[in-house]
């Protein structure tokens, strides 16, 4: 009897201090020690956009837990990668984890107590960019695609697939010197992403000699950009 008190308290003492999928549920300093030395880590913050643009945790990308795209966010993210979770005060992060180990993410952590007690260990965050003129005007953009080959890439820090096709961009960049193209952050620039419309990440516009060609939205690998653009 007595043993199977102690098998049951050791039960209950590691189920207190993991996840229900079985991944560990981190204190805010073992959360940033193990984010440090994981290769090819991933940082998510669950929040709002709100709450993002405020503060976020350095390299952070962003998916809502509750926004309709969550999953479209989660899909640009590699199963094989150690994902690193957290929101506010853990609520939200528990139940993304538990909805990405069911989907086969192998291996995800959870930051306990959320920002709220990474903040309190004495632990660094960045202030929000969001811009507070509007940013770019109609007159600034319409000037930035005139003439030649002009390829703008609508984006933002937290968006995964943006910086998933950020790679190809460059390459594209350098492979094809009359090819310009333009990274436009809807964060410091909201009216101009508003006025043509662009309410989901990443978007581009393609022009041609003042006109545009072309415009897409989510991510496309180098080779399907290549074939957009007739490269």
């Amino acid at each position: 009897m007595k043993y199977s008190s102690l098998f049951l308290f050791v039960a209950l003492f590691f189920s207190a201090c993991t996840s229900n999928g079985g991944s560990p549920v981190l204190d805010a300093k073992t959360f940033s020690e193990k984010l440090k030395s994981t290769p090819n880590a991933v940082l998510l913050d669950v929040r709002t956009e709100e709450e993002f643009a405020k503060e976020y945790i350095e390299g952070a990308l962003l998916a809502n837990w509750n926004g309709n795209d969550f999953q479209r966010r989660l899909d640009a993210i590699d199963k094989n990668a150690p994902v690193f979770v957290y929101c506010l005060s853990g609520g939200r992060s528990s139940s993304a984890a538990a909805a990405m180990r069911e989907q086969g993410y192998k291996e995800v952590y959870e930051l306990q107590g959320g920002i709220l007690k990474w903040k309190s260990a004495g632990l660094p965050v960045v202030s929000g960019k969001v811009s507070t003129n509007g940013g770019m005007s109609s007159e600034d953009y319409r000037t930035l695609v005139s003439g030649g080959n002009v390829l703008v890439d609508f984006s933002a820090e937290w968006c995964a697939p943006c910086r998933k096709m950020k790679p190809s961009l460059e390459e594209l960049a350098k492979e094809n010197p009359s090819l310009k193209i333009v990274t436009i952050d809807v964060d410091q620039n909201p009216n101009i992403a508003a006025e043509l419309g662009v309410d989901a990440l990443p978007t581009l516009k393609y022009y041609f000699n003042n006109e545009m060609k072309f415009s897409n939205v989510g991510f496309l690998s180098k080779d399907e950009l290549k074939a957009k653009l007739g490269l």
